[in-house]
């Protein structure tokens, strides 16, 4: 059946991602590698995300929309993977934008290295209007990704970016549905174990959008367990030390409005040497929170301070 199909399935989860959906296929359909099939698993939408995705589909023959109640991150994407039929998958996310190389360099690599099962590369994280905040390079090598896989950090290998080997995802069942975060950190371990090879391309394939509200500005507390429960589960199946059990923390309730987020990224621009990037950012933060702190110190930062070094992590 994969040799029936395209080369590549892009497996894309939506769920009420209606400002940005245009621009994430938009960049897929720009791709200078063709030979693709993109399935979207509309995750219960609210917002207008399936009416834009059902156009993109009547005029592209090549997409498929599946929509149905939201069941959640992981199962959606599974089900993606259960309907792939390319020899290898390219994970992308409904509000990221792909620049136009990203398909072709990707399967150029992985049919030139048959071992390898998941190939990321290095991305520039933006923000909501895809102002530049920062470039991420990643390890190329298998070895530090692994180890740093292991040590918790799913951003070794970001997901977004990310091509699977189909056979590979496949045997190892796919995502495990049990977590709500770290769903990568947990995939990436499990294909490792399973013999497979990871590794990163340098080039900057993906535009990686922070949003207000996003996963990626989950409370830490909450996201800290289920790294915890990923990395313990990865070490006893390797047969290696664990520490103490995980403490169960209380659901959250946590949700980002926006507002404190501006503050934020405008360090992150700072760090990142994207200057314009911080004083716009920090001129936002001080409208939207003129009272807070942090506000004022994002406004004055580029002027009292040199270039710190922060590292970005989802």
């Amino acid at each position: 059946m994969l040799n029936s199909g395209p080369v590549v399935s892009i497996v894309m989860a939506v769920y009420n991602t209606e400002l940005f959906l245009t621009d994430s296929v938009g960049s897929l359909l720009a791709q200078t590698f063709q030979d693709w099939e993109l399935i979207c698993i509309d995750d219960g939408s609210s917002d207008g995300s399936l009416k834009i995705l059902r156009n993109f589909e009547s005029v592209d023959s090549r997409i498929r929309v599946v929509t149905r109640p939201n069941t959640g991150l992981a199962r959606a994407r599974n089900e993606g993977i259960a309907l792939s039929r390319g020899r290898y998958i390219a994970i992308m996310d409904s509000d990221d934008v792909a620049l136009s190389e990203r398909l072709w360099r990707q399967v150029e690599y992985m049919e030139l290295h048959t071992d390898c099962v998941a190939l990321g590369a290095a991305v520039r994280v933006v923000g909501p209007d895809l102002m530049p905040i920062v470039d991420e390079a990643k390890p190329l090598d298998h070895e530090t990704i692994d180890r740093q896989t292991l040590a918790g950090s799913g951003a070794a290998i970001r997901e977004p970016v990310v091509m699977l080997r189909t056979q590979a995802v496949r045997q190892i069942g796919g995502y495990c549905e049990d977590y709500s975060t770290h769903l990568e950190t947990d995939l990436f371990l499990r294909l490792a174990e399973a013999g497979g090879r990871l590794a990163n391309l340098p080039n900057t394939l993906l535009l990686y959008r922070l949003r207000a509200g996003s996963d990626s500005l989950m409370k830490r507390a909450q996201a800290k367990e289920f790294e915890q429960k990923v990395v313990r589960a990865a070490r006893i199946r390797r047969g290696m030390s664990v520490g103490p059990q995980v403490r169960t923390e209380k659901p959250s309730t946590y949700h980002d409005n926006g507002r404190g987020s501006w503050a934020l990224w405008s360090h992150y621009a700072f760090n990142g040497g994207y200057q314009t990037t911080a004083i716009r950012y920090a001129w936002r933060a001080l409208r939207s929170e003129p009272f807070q702190l942090s506000s004022w110190k994002a406004m004055f930062r580029p002027y009292l301070r040199g270039r710190p070094k922060t590292r970005i992590s989802r």
